[in-house]
């Protein structure tokens, strides 16, 4: 049997937003859910109140929204704190960030940090 993966999907993009990036991260995500992967999707930005956290299953993918407060300087801290939470609860193996930034730097700082 394959290897299964604890596996954190960063992304500023995932439905219901509309568009190519927001369609790439559902299926990707999907994709490795369904190969047996546990897959926990941050979506930062998301149409949430600002700095609250709504989780919610999706299929086989936990899909964590995070609302984006007023900048990025404040933004990043309150995700960086997110994803120590989750990984803590969740023991993540891969970050993947689907994007530079934000979303490439946290996965790679989080990967340096954690593994």
């Amino acid at each position: 049997m394959a290897q299964t993966f604890h596996i954190l999907f960063i992304t500023d993009r995932f439905p219901p937003q509309l568009g190519g990036v927001a369609i790439s991260s559902e299926r990707l995500t999907r994709l490795l859910a369904e190969r047996g992967h546990v897959v926990h999707v941050l979506h930062l930005g998301a149409n949430v109140e600002p700095a609250a956290v709504q989780s919610q299953r999706e299929g086989n993918v936990m899909v964590h929204r995070l609302g984006a407060l007023e900048s990025p300087d404040v933004t990043l801290p309150l995700a960086d704190n997110v994803i120590a939470h989750l990984h803590k609860r969740v023991g993540f193996q891969i970050f993947h960030g689907h994007s530079l930034t934000p979303a490439g730097y946290l996965a790679a700082f989080h990967a340096k940090l954690f593994l």
